[in-house]
């Protein structure tokens, strides 16, 4: 009988913590898909490639920057709405979506200098 309920403890606290760490996760994905930031320019139909970007453990859309005698800035994208079918690290891609500005609590930056680093509220997404 001890046996029997030792076991049962075990599985109940193995479950709690389960549902406890897959809360946590699907938390911290709302908040940082579900914060309002400002629109800093709106694309359409923009070539890029699909990335993961490590340091904040987001998927991204990566392009070059539209200006004149840019040869080594980049737009960085962090988004939340990538089909699984297009999550592929050196995917190309056309897309069209609106880049917001991170706002200065989130603390968020490049990861190395020349990027600029944007939320991007994908409207439009698909294979090049």
């Amino acid at each position: 009988m001890k046996k029997y309920l030792g076991a049962n403890l075990s599985f109940v606290v193995l479950f709690a913590f389960v549902s406890f760490s897959n809360l946590q996760c699907s938390k911290e994905k709302d908040q940082f898909c579900g914060i309002t930031r400002s629109s800093f320019t709106t694309v359409t139909d923009k070539e890029g490639i699909i990335g993961y970007y490590q340091k904040y453990n987001h998927w991204a859309v990566y392009s070059n920057v539209d200006s004149v005698n840019n040869i080594d800035s980049r737009m960085i994208g962090l988004v939340c709405d990538v089909p699984s079918l297009l999550k592929i690290d050196g995917l190309r891609i056309k897309f069209s979506g609106t880049y917001q500005n991170f706002n200065p609590g989130e603390k968020i930056t490049p990861q190395t200098g020349g990027d600029q680093l944007y939320f991007l509220q994908i409207i439009k997404l698909e294979k090049r």
